[in-house]
């Protein structure tokens, strides 16, 4: 007898002004992936240390120089997209102002690289405990003003997985 893990979710998918929005891992053959981030780009980071080659004082002169990237802004870096909704040195670290230009951003990119079909952590809800509410109307925002529209999205959070399929539903039916 062989088993499979099927995950739960919203298998059809709800369109969100063309888009269908799907909960759960994206399919194969879905390159382009929207992550959290901050400025320093230190939460994507793979935590293993490397050996370098320069001298230490050049390594931490670097390090002091270097300048984070503004919340609100997104970095492509291979087929991932960091939309930086973070400030680490502050209390909370989410950025509330910068989820919906990071989305927004993060739709021109996808455009420009002609990916269709996006998996996307939900902003704010991965590194912070930002409300569902909140998160779902940087994305609807997003989607409502911009010029282009990818096929699919499939959202992830795994602090909301229960209740994003029913808000995903409910957000859909609501007027903007």
């Amino acid at each position: 007898m062989r088993f499979e893990v099927i995950e739960g979710g919203l298998r059809n998918g709800s369109d969100w002004f063309g888009t269908q929005l799907f909960v759960g891992s994206a399919p194969q053959g879905v390159v382009t992936k929207i992550r959290e981030e901050d400025g320093f780009l230190v939460l994507s980071a793979p935590p293993i240390v490397r050996r370098v080659d320069e001298h230490p004082v050049r390594t931490w002169t670097g390090i002091m120089n270097d300048e984070p990237r503004e919340p609100g802004t997104v970095v492509w870096r291979g087929h991932e997209l960091l939309a930086v909704v973070h400030r680490l040195e502050q209390d909370p670290s989410i950025q509330k102002q910068a989820l919906e230009p990071c989305w927004t951003q993060a739709f021109e990119l996808a455009q420009r690289s002609q990916s269709t079909l996006l998996a996307a952590e939900l902003l704010g809800t991965i590194h912070a405990h930002l409300d569902l509410t909140t998160a779902l109307q940087a994305l609807r925002s997003a989607l409502e003003l911009s010029a282009y529209r990818p096929q699919a999205i499939w959202l992830q959070t795994p602090r909301y997985a229960e209740q994003l399929p029913a808000a995903i539903l409910e957000w859909r039916d609501a007027s903007p």
